[in-house]
């Protein structure tokens, strides 16, 4: 290098340092040296070539910086979406097939550019020699070149450092930790139980069992699990075999021998209680493991509910009759578990037990029978079938089922005043919501009557005897209500007693018991022609149209659903009751209020998450409302029903097969998208509704 003092720079003898032609360039002199420098340039040549280097090295260093750094390490200017934008650089990363092996290419070609330039820099033999002779890394540091070209060789390794840990870093990402997931699972289950004295929870359940053969076995099955003293009950609903590998083994057998068998697989495996979507029998699980491997993934339902998968894998020697993995999934919006995937290791290989829940409420262990779950705390009984009942006699056995006899619809005597009673409408409150706690209100033919100056009467036919036993243990607390009345049959005892009073009274004609039910099969329908052109675009056909539009049909009934709860809530109630509610009634009836609402909601949202993509539509031009009394509150239920259900009518005329694809599509209108906002709308304020 050529550090000679500089004298004066307007004479060829001195020539500027490489430090002080590097200030020149960055503009960093003061003007009279800036000037001076300039004026050596014009007339030395050497001097000149050495500044066209210097420009050289630093063009190269923001070519490499524009090039692979910054795609490396920028970071994204929208830090509250950085979640989205995360997983959708993880995609697009490998969906271009991101090679590590290119990057490498580019650091090495810099390297190596980096030191050809180094060589050229380098000043001639007989110079290096005295340079070497006389080095110490005080002089060397004191180069500015040199320590620009440590400082480039050194954010080199580091970058380099850099994208190795992104790399690594991006495809292990999780949307939740493992144990974030299970402490807000459990946090939602004892949210759900807290409010029950003697909790116990039933669920009905499907199970699906595949051996190491490859055989199967699916089974529905009812589920009660007592919180308070860790027993559960387990019974078979109704089964239905794929296949059945044990000869001479009949299907009641059979699905016993799947219940006993997963629970023993649990007991052995530490799970307490040794029940599926237990979490701390999980966690024991978990705990007894000295490796294991655990991923978090988000997922969605065939109907478009979001969900996240943890999967908890055994990494050591696995024994016979030890669990190889779990997989729970639960409800992301909140923390429900709804299926329970078990991979057993077996002599012959690998078993499987799936669960995944269809129902679920929260009982009173004081509206059941005392020796309804045996004798001693802990025990698992696995209860036979319970039976179907005969059309003249209805009624089952009490170590079968935990059949009630509440206040029926019949007085005794002949003197219907002996029993009856006068019902509050705090009274009708509490039994609707007694009844929406069963989930009675939302499709089943229960309904709910108050007379004038007499009883509440609760009125219904539902499909099993089981349904109807739930439904009595729900309303146990006001069973014993004079002011009471319940009449729930089965559908068996609804057509038996109409058969008797058609015996007895020939000319009486039997009441239509009417079980809905919608099934979209072909691929016929007047938005077809959208449809099918939004599908090609992603290479799919006739089944991801029908499946489609099945789906979105069904999206929206289910929405309906919990319209047509909340209107038949506001008929209920009159306006003048309303108003005279005691506090604690009224509470518990905007509770229901916001409940419909609030559901209604979630599944609009996801109908218009179905939509949009396929017939466009705006995400606003609704109309909410105000509400500033118990009038407005009732009109406002009004409004939301009105809009809801024309908004479920387009949907339907539009999607339902058997119309053709002449009939009327107005999923495009902005009429249509106007009444989805509105119901959006006041679905939302009704949900902060006082």
């Amino acid at each position: 290098m050529n550090n000679e003092k500089r004298a004066n720079w307007s004479s060829t003898e001195e020539h500027p340092s490489d430090d002080e032609l590097l200030r020149f360039i960055d503009g960093e002199q003061s003007r009279a040296d800036a000037e001076a420098v300039q004026f050596h340039l014009k007339v030395c040549w050497s001097c000149r070539v050495r500044a066209e280097k210097l420009n050289t090295v630093i063009s190269s260093f923001v070519e490499f910086r524009g090039q692979v750094i910054k795609p490396v390490v920028k970071i994204p200017d929208n830090r509250g979406n950085f979640k989205m934008r995360l997983n959708k650089a993880v995609v697009e990363t490998k969906a271009q097939s991101f090679s590590l092996s290119s990057w490498w290419s580019k650091l090495v070609n810099f390297l190596a550019a980096a030191k050809s330039r180094t060589k050229k820099l380098a000043p001639p033999a007989s110079e290096q020699l005295g340079v070497i002779s006389s080095f110490s890394p005080f002089n060397f540091l004191n180069d500015a070149r040199n320590r620009r070209l440590l400082a480039s060789y050194g954010a080199a390794v580091l970058l380099f450092s850099i994208l190795i840990t992104y790399l690594f870093w991006i495809p292990a990402f999780n949307p939740v930790s493992a144990e974030e997931l299970l402490n807000k699972a459990y946090a939602a289950r004892q949210a759900q139980i807290k409010n029950k004295e003697l909790p116990v929870i039933y669920q009905q359940v499907q199970i699906k069992h595949r051996d190491s053969a490859g055989g199967e076995i699916s089974l529905k099955a009812e589920v009660w699990q007592d919180e308070t003293y860790s027993r559960i009950r387990q019974s078979v609903n109704e089964s239905s075999n794929a296949s059945e590998n044990s000869a001479g083994n009949g299907n009641g057998a059979a699905n016993e021998r799947v219940l006993t068998g997963l629970s023993e697989i649990l007991k052995a495996n530490n799970y307490t209680p040794a029940q599926p979507f237990s979490v701390p029998g999980l966690r024991s699980w978990r705990n007894s493991l000295s490796e294991k491997k655990e991923t978090v993934e988000e997922d969605k339902t065939t109907d478009g509910i979001g969900v996240l998968r943890l999967k908890t894998e055994e990494d050591g020697v696995v024994t016979v009759g030890k669990l190889l993995s779990t997989t729970l999934t639960v409800r992301q919006d909140d923390y429900h578990p709804v299926e329970h995937l078990f991979v057993v290791k077996t002599d012959g290989g690998e078993e499987e037990y799936f669960v995944r829940e269809t129902s679920f409420a929260v009982i009173s262990l004081n509206s059941l029978s005392p020796d309804f779950f045996g004798e001693k705390p802990g025990t698992v009984l696995v209860a036979k079938a319970s039976p179907k009942p005969e059309a003249v006699a209805p009624a089952a056995s009490p170590s079968e089922s935990p059949a009630l006899q509440l206040n029926s619809d019949k007085p005794a005597g002949n003197s219907p005043s002996l029993n009856a009673g006068v019902a509050s409408p705090e009274l009708e409150v509490e039994v609707l919501e007694l009844l929406h706690q069963a989930g009675a209100d939302l499709g089943e033919q229960v309904g709910v009557e108050r007379e004038p100056n007499g009883p509440v009467k609760i009125n219904g036919v539902v499909e099993s005897l089981a349904r109807k036993n739930q439904l009595l243990n729900a309303l146990r607390s006001v069973g014993n209500n004079r002011a009471v009345r319940i009449n729930i049959q089965t559908v068996e005892e609804a057509l038996a007693a109409e058969q008797r009073k058609k015996t007895t009274n020939p000319t009486s004609s039997p009441p239509i018991v009417q079980m809905e039910t919608r099934q979209i099969e072909g691929v016929s329908f007047p938005a077809e022609a959208q449809v099918r052109e939004y599908f090609a675009r992603q290479g799919k056909g006739d089944d991801a149209v029908r499946e489609y539009a099945a789906r979105t049909v069904n999206n929206s009934a289910q929405a309906m659903r919990f319209l047509y709860a909340l209107k038949r809530l506001k008929n209920q109630m009159k306006a003048e009751d309303f108003g005279r509610l005691a506090p604690d009634a009224r509470a518990k009836l905007l509770g229901l209020v916001k409940s419909y609402a609030r559901s209604y909601e979630s599944e609009v949202s996801v109908l218009r998450r179905e939509l949009q993509p396929v017939f466009g539509g705006g995400g606003g031009g609704g109309n909410a409302v105000t509400i500033n009394s118990d009038a407005d509150l009732f009109a406002a239920i009004e409004r939301l029903f009105d809009a809801g259900a024309a908004s479920n009518q387009a949907v339907s005329n539009a999607l339902a097969t058997g119309r053709g694809k002449t009939g009327g599509n107005s999923l495009q209108s902005a009429e249509f998208w106007r009444n989805l906002a509105s119901a959006e709308a006041i679905a939302e304020r009704l949900q902060n509704v006082k």
